[in-house]
């Protein structure tokens, strides 16, 4: 029987790793799509070179320098996307088929930040969308990465509005509240998923 196909995405400082993480139990794969999109540029690629010619060399080595200018200009943002994005595609298609081959998955959950953006919402049997206040968020953000208030506030402006993820997700997974609250939201997915 082929395994459960889960998406977990959400927005920026939502706390999708955390969910995601939660996930990672015997019979079940966790895939990052953010650590593939990272692979599909990593120096020496056929993705680095070809997002070199678009935002040179010096962009490509400093990961902050290139995140300024994507985040800065739609037109740019969008070009890496098409760069990157059809790569991740491919290598999750890739893990979900072998997943698929070796029988010993119940379930493969894949956390794609840009899922719905990807168009990626027909290939999940189930998607959960992670949300949390904007408060919440800023806060996460500024404790894991130390960026300034304008630069979160212009990635998560960057991205889908949760309002309207949350529509389009089978699940919702408010993480606003405590970490033990999460972990039992999930759990309580795992356990239906498990048993399904």
């Amino acid at each position: 029987m082929k395994p459960i196909k889960i998406g977990i995405t959400g927005g920026f400082g939502t706390g999708k790793s955390t969910v995601a993480g939660e996930f990672k139990k015997p019979g079940i794969l966790v895939i990052d799509a953010d650590k593939l999109a990272k692979q599909a540029v990593s120096p020496g690629t056929p993705g680095w070179r070809k997002a070199g010619r678009v935002f040179g060399r010096s962009a490509m080595v400093d990961r902050k320098k290139l995140a300024k200018i994507v985040f800065g200009n739609r037109v740019l943002r969008r070009k890496l996307e098409n760069i990157i994005h059809p790569q991740v595609i491919r290598e999750i298609r890739k893990l979900v088929r072998n997943a698929e081959k070796s029988n010993r998955f119940k379930a493969v959950v894949i956390e794609v930040p840009l899922l719905f953006e990807a168009g990626l919402e027909s290939f999940f049997d189930l998607v959960i969308t992670v949300t949390a206040d904007r408060r919440q968020q800023v806060r996460r953000i500024r404790k894991k990465t130390g960026m300034l208030l304008q630069e979160i506030l212009q990635r998560i402006k960057a991205q889908m509005p949760i309002i309207r993820k949350v529509r389009r997700a089978d699940i919702v997974i408010d993480n606003s509240g405590s970490v033990s609250a999460t972990r039992s939201r999930v759990r309580k997915i795992i356990k239906h998923v498990m048993n399904s």
